[in-house]
């Protein structure tokens, strides 16, 4: 075929030898590789030789020919041979329905995560979802498993976050967000990893996957994955899909998902359960699906145990009523922690009463035997207890380093 086109190629002399296009593969490849062609050692003296006829345009594009099939045989073998690059290749002309070109996973796919969760560049990490992320994450790598903390920067991009215009920005919040998921006890074996640097490593089975995915779903079903936000822009479709082939890609198990309630302005990373669903039907792959509880409590993980106390003490909490924010918090809080307790000191301080489940709680809160003041005392002693270690790690942190501190405190103003 390569000898067909070539012979078949135009070839033209005088006026128009300068877009000669035998000429041109003769400069740019067979020059780049070799010393020599026919003795020639320039294209000067090809061309020379071929304008006063001594070399003929037969011999000329049979020799060229030669020379190409001799480059191209190394690669078309590979894609002969090669399972996976014969199935990508099959995929790529449409020869192949689309379900029977999913490459068996590669030793590097066998050896990939377990748990897999997403933390968008934000400078607004919550104290409440870093605890839960981090519990979720080190029970799964005790237990024998994999895990991983995927930094979705590229996502972030296309969903056009402002944080993300440049790419000194994106490295301060990666550091940030490194530092804060160890300070607060990620297990060393969790990997933290940027979206970016993952997709690199294997651009081309990465933007395949996002491609096959993208053909197999309408805009309305992206739209769903998004949940109640939907999408407002069209680089959130390329967000969707990048996050549906992120789980793809890792080959996860199980995943862990939550939103920004507090920060509009960050992309969500809360979805439905329709990605796991439509992967399990589409492409037979399992996954479970766990959300982090949200509560509404805007608790940075670098904040102060006064910080602590007034964004607690702002939570409504009507009396009797149990649907609250503050009962959210409380039930959060003995999920996470089982074994743990919430004590709360009742009658003005003359009572002490220990809770170890939601349930006693509510029964109490609804009787009026525990008051909203009461129990906001409770939890704030609960986190302020359990988080000053973790919190002062990343103040320290920020310390040592001025010039993050200072760039973060600017993102933070924007």
């Amino acid at each position: 075929e390569v000898r067909r086109k070539i012979v078949a190629a135009h070839c033209p002399k005088g006026a128009e030898i300068d877009s000669n296009p035998c000429l041109d593969y003769i400069r740019c490849i067979v020059f780049a590789k070799e010393k020599t062609f026919l003795g020639y050692k320039t294209i000067d003296e090809v061309k020379a030789d071929f304008l006063n006829g001594t070399l003929s345009e037969e011999k000329l594009k049979i020799e060229l020919a030669k020379r190409l099939n001799s480059y191209i045989a190394p690669v078309r073998e590979h894609f002969l041979q090669n399972p996976e690059a014969k199935n990508i290749l099959s995929m790529v002309r449409g020869n192949t329905p689309l379900e029977t070109c999913n490459p068996a996973p590669s030793e590097k796919m066998e050896t990939r995560l377990h748990v897999v969760t997403w933390i968008y560049p934000t400078t607004s990490l919550q104290l409440l979802e870093m605890l839960q992320v981090v519990n979720r994450m080190n029970k799964e790598v005790t237990r024998g498993g994999k895990a991983t903390v995927l930094f979705s920067d590229w996502s972030a991009e296309a969903m056009n976050c402002a944080l993300t215009a440049k790419e000194k920005n994106v490295d301060t919040l990666f550091e940030y967000t490194s530092q804060c998921l160890r300070a607060y006890g990620l297990h060393s074996a969790v990997r933290i990893v940027r979206q970016s640097n993952l997709i690199l490593d294997d651009s081309d089975t990465y933007w395949l996957g996002v491609i096959e995915i993208g053909r197999k779903l309408t805009l309305s079903q992206v739209s769903d994955h998004w949940g109640a936000r939907g999408i407002s822009i069209a680089g959130g479709v390329l967000a969707a899909l990048m996050h549906i082939n992120d789980i793809r890609f890792l080959n996860a198990t199980d995943i862990v998902s939550a939103e920004c309630p507090h920060h509009p302005a960050c992309p969500s990373i809360e979805f439905s359960n329709f990605a796991t669903d439509f992967l399990s039907t589409t492409f037979q792959q399992q996954i479970k699906h766990w959300k982090l509880r949200s509560a509404s409590l805007p608790i940075l993980c670098d904040c102060t145990s006064n910080n602590i106390r007034k964004q607690i003490n702002k939570l409504y909490a009507p009396l009797k009523d149990t649907s609250n924010a503050l009962i959210d918090v409380a039930d959060t809080l003995l999920t996470e922690y089982p074994d743990r307790e919430l004590t709360a000191l009742c009658n003005e301080g003359k009572n002490e009463q220990k809770y170890s489940n939601i349930e006693s709680i509510k029964a109490d809160y609804a009787n009026e035997k525990l008051h909203p003041g009461d129990l906001k005392s409770a939890i704030t002693k609960f986190l302020d207890d359990d988080t000053s270690q973790k919190r002062l790690l990343v103040t320290a942190f920020l310390e040592r380093n001025p010039k993050l501190s200072s760039a973060l405190k600017v993102l933070r103003k924007k």
